[in-house]
């Protein structure tokens, strides 16, 4: 993991691809944001499996996210602006997990990380509905 500052200059978790795969596929309960803009969507309308479409211009922190999750959030771009900007907005919420992809969805598509279509599911199948005791 890594750390930068963002525009805001608060310093911003990163975790690469292979490492955020790695605790993807470790089979642990995960959060995945997917902070691309419109245009970066449009460009590709494809997502990490399990990801939840949350543009970054009209974002909020859903109370329902488990706050000590791990929590992985990606953008388009390969600055990763969108992604930092979400992260620290859920670290300012209390998240205590969450990291910015460091190359944002490129970098996932680079090591063949899974993806799904745009119309699959948008919330993470490892993660119980509320009001459901595993």
């Amino acid at each position: 993991m890594v750390m930068v500052k963002d525009s805001t200059r608060a310093t911003v978790p990163q975790i690469d691809a292979a490492e955020a795969r790695r605790r993807l596929e470790a089979g642990v309960p995960v959060l995945v944001l997917d902070a691309r803009s419109e245009k970066d969507w449009q460009a590709g309308r494809l997502k990490i499996t399990g990801a939840i479409r949350t543009p970054p211009d009209t974002f909020q922190v859903d109370p329902s996210w488990p706050k000590d999750r791990f929590t992985l959030v990606y953008c388009g771009s390969a600055d990763q602006n969108a992604s930092c900007r979400v992260v620290q907005q859920l670290r300012d919420a209390g998240f205590t997990d969450v990291h910015a992809l460091c190359g944002g969805f490129a970098a996932w598509e680079a090591i063949h990380g899974p993806v799904e279509p745009e119309s699959a599911d948008q919330a993470d199948p490892r993660i119980p509905p509320v009001g459901i005791d595993v």
